[in-house]
């Protein structure tokens, strides 16, 4: 049975009513609002605690915390927000059928894709992100496509620390469901260079054991370029 790694189960603890603690004094707020203020006046490394639960939030320097507060929303959406997939038809150019779907995630806030994994990235959170996209991409599968049809789902190598470990989960949903896991192509995407080709060919290798099929997403666009692709050939073919 699959548990969370420390990567995964990253979180950040946004205590709105509570105290602000730092080196020489202790400062009560009652809103995020007040926090922010405060914020202004203090300097160093602070942290911030709920006085009912004694729950605190880790030490910060000032400018980290400022950061967090600015970005609360999204965080929060990222750890504890409703998301789906939508479901972008992939067709054959001379028979106009439906090969497959592209999964594309979409937040329940309308928060853009782009700031949802630009703000998990920049507060280690993006493993979490791209693990809740997965579950939303085989459960829309699940729900909405056709068993001889293909789901495609985006993933970043570097949110999959241990291949063998961090996919248990993503395995587990589609068990879950009772998925065969020839119905899913994992690709790549584009945007993110990858630095470690043999670990990329460890995830690559994990899924296809599992049944599953591997891509690069738009081979020729950023850094999924022609000389990526040649030490992955034997795993996508």
């Amino acid at each position: 049975m699959w548990s969370p790694c420390a990567s995964c189960n990253t979180t950040i603890p946004l205590i709105a009513q509570g105290t602000l603690v730092t080196t020489f004094k202790e400062y009560p707020y009652t809103s995020f609002e007040e926090l922010d203020v405060l914020l202004t006046q203090v300097n160093g490394t602070v942290y911030c605690v709920d006085p009912a639960s004694n729950r605190q939030t880790p030490p910060l320097e000032v400018d980290m915390l400022k950061d967090q507060l600015a970005n609360r929303h999204i965080i929060e959406q990222i750890q504890h927000g409703t998301f789906e997939s939508h479901l972008q038809p992939i067709i054959f150019l001379d028979s106009t059928e439906t090969f497959g779907y592209e999964a594309l995630l979409r937040s329940g806030a309308n928060i853009s894709p782009y700031d949802l994994f630009r703000t998990a990235n920049r507060f280690g959170l993006h493993s979490k992100l791209d693990q809740r996209a997965r579950a939303e991409a085989i459960k829309a599968t699940h729900e909405a496509v056709a068993p001889h049809q293909k789901t495609f789902i985006n993933f970043l190598p570097s949110t999959i620390y241990n291949p063998d470990y961090c996919l248990q989960h993503t395995f587990d949903i589609i068990d879950r469901y009772q998925l065969s896991p020839d119905r899913f192509i994992f690709e790549v995407v584009e945007t993110e260079k990858v630095h470690d080709v043999d670990h990329l060919q460890h995830v690559f290798s994990t899924y296809k054991k599992r049944g599953m099929k591997v891509a690069l997403d738009d081979v020729g666009a950023g850094f999924s370029t022609i000389d990526m692709l040649t030490p992955l050939v034997y795993f996508i073919l």
